[in-house]
């Protein structure tokens, strides 16, 4: 046993090392002379094998498809490679090779620091690519708006792409569509570095964001408070900790769905006399001052 040899485990391979290693890889494998695509997954299983697992007999190794596999529990992560021909290893070198050897894939992609990444090899069929009056790339969109579902165009690897907005960060002023993608980068889930590394490429423009609506709310109390009448005392200053205790209470402005909020709700007291309305004073002509004696009229 080689000492330095390091234990394979595939089923601890995250997103992000499945990306790099396609990323690494796809010229690589788009240069075979068989290879139409790459994608990330899990390993598929065909359908036929499960006799063989229960301990039936084996069956002919029939080409492995979308149609004809599935993934299972044992599936473990890996990267896909599409081929427009499925092909034996007989049939790659030799007098009677329909392929030459460098054009087979390889089982395993190596990356530089050691981590070892499965391939899956998928037989897919080719089909004409569907265009529709409705398409992303014939609709007119705003020139300054973007939201959820806005389509995005990325020329990547020598192809153009076409995918769409699901989730956006905004300063406030600006919109950024790149939180999916640092997400994935740092490898998904809750674990603390990857919200701590959110927070740290993010933290600054969330609490510009906070801050904005902050400003907004203060800004429509000020205008229902002077519709009210009421007057409430002058600014006052609260601590970092005090105000962490008022926004962290979950009983702070409590959420009611509509079957909830009637008790909540208390109608104007119309029989308590109300205070009369201030009437604006009529207006007053300016004074006008009295011609001294012996001044001399104006002449028209």
């Amino acid at each position: 046993m080689d000492p330095l040899a390091q234990p394979t485990n595939f089923r601890s391979l995250s997103l992000k090392d499945l990306l790099e290693a396609r990323e690494a890889y796809h010229w690589h494998l788009m240069n075979k002379a068989n290879v139409v695509g790459t994608a990330v997954g899990a390993y598929l299983i065909r359908d036929a094998d499960d006799g063989a697992a229960k301990g039936g007999r084996k069956p002919r190794r029939l080409p492995r498809t979308f149609e004809n596999s599935s993934v299972r529990d044992i599936s473990w992560p890996c990267v896909l490679v599409l081929v427009r021909d499925w092909v034996e290893a007989s049939g790659f070198g030799g007098a009677d090779g329909k392929f030459a050897p460098q054009d087979m894939v390889p089982k395993t992609l190596f990356m530089a620091d050691g981590r070892v990444v499965p391939v899956c090899v998928v037989q897919v069929s080719p089909a004409e690519a569907q265009t529709s009056a409705t398409a992303p790339a014939d609709v007119r969109w705003p020139n300054s708006m973007i939201g959820g579902g806005f389509p995005l165009t990325v020329e990547a690897q020598g192809e153009r792409r076409q995918a769409s907005v699901g989730c956006l960060v905004t300063d406030g002023h600006t919109v950024y569509g790149e939180l999916c993608d640092h997400y994935i980068a740092l490898g998904g889930g809750t674990a603390k570095p990857v919200i701590q590394g959110l927070w740290d490429t993010f933290g600054e423009r969330t609490a510009t964001l906070m801050a904005a609506g902050a400003n907004t709310l203060a800004a429509t109390w000020e205008a229902a408070l002077a519709v009210s009448g009421v007057t409430l005392p002058g600014p006052e200053t609260f601590s970092e900790q005090a105000l962490a205790t008022i926004y962290q209470d979950t009983a702070f402005v409590p959420s009611f769905t509509l079957d909830e909020i009637g008790p909540h709700l208390s109608a104007p007291d119309t029989s308590a006399p109300q205070p009369p309305l201030a009437q604006a004073a009529p207006p007053t002509a300016a004074p006008v001052k009295a011609p001294r004696r012996g001044a001399r009229r104006p002449q028209p």
